[in-house]
């Protein structure tokens, strides 16, 4: 269960991702270049490991939070060029959770922002699926089903912080283009 938590959205189709690890040192490193998953600090948890993967001109950048008991993996994904789609929220849930299983609460967030709430109490976990605009968010935890609209409410919240400081110039794809090519740069090297 834990392997397939860990790569829920990333690997949408394995046969054509490559993953790669991004050093947690230089996830800060994302900020500047548009994503929000950097930003979610809190909750009393750390980030455990970082990685990133392309599918079909789409990037995600999956992110796994601890407190050493408890897990929050969180996955941002947005297209890298502009005119290019993202597959719908919808098709991330088969590798996140078990739909016909979990019980579906469906809430308006404070950001306005529908989020669709997945419980498995078989699994004892949760997940959460949101969009706005050009970014999908699938987020599952283990921590308690009380804090899954919270936390939702924290991933929609820091995103629309992000995007009102975001400078105009360049562009939000330039900016991942060359961001993520310093970053395959270090990773290789």
């Amino acid at each position: 269960l834990r392997r397939r938590q860990r790569q829920m959205c990333i690997r949408d189709r394995p046969d054509t991702t490559e993953i790669q690890q991004i050093p947690l040192d230089s996830l800060s490193a994302l900020k500047s270049l548009g994503w929000s998953v950097p930003h979610l600090t809190g909750f009393g948890l750390t980030t455990e490991y970082a990685e990133t993967g392309v599918v079909d001109g789409v990037r995600t950048v999956q992110v796994r939070l601890t407190d050493g008991e408890h897990h929050l993996d969180v996955s941002e994904t947005r297209s890298e060029k502009s005119g290019v789609e993202m597959a719908p929220l919808e098709s991330k849930l088969a590798s996140a959770v078990d739909v016909a299983e979990a019980e579906r609460e469906t809430l308006t967030l404070r950001t306005g922002d529908e989020c669709e709430i997945y419980v498995s109490e078989e699994d004892e976990e949760w997940t959460a699926v949101m969009e706005s605009g050009r970014v999908q968010y699938v987020v599952s935890s283990d921590l308690p089903t009380g804090t899954a609209e919270q936390i939702s409410n924290w991933v929609m919240a820091t995103d629309r912080s992000r995007v009102q400081v975001l400078p105009i110039v360049p562009s939000g794809s330039e900016r991942l283009e060359r961001g993520f090519e310093e970053l395959l740069e270090w990773l290789t090297d």
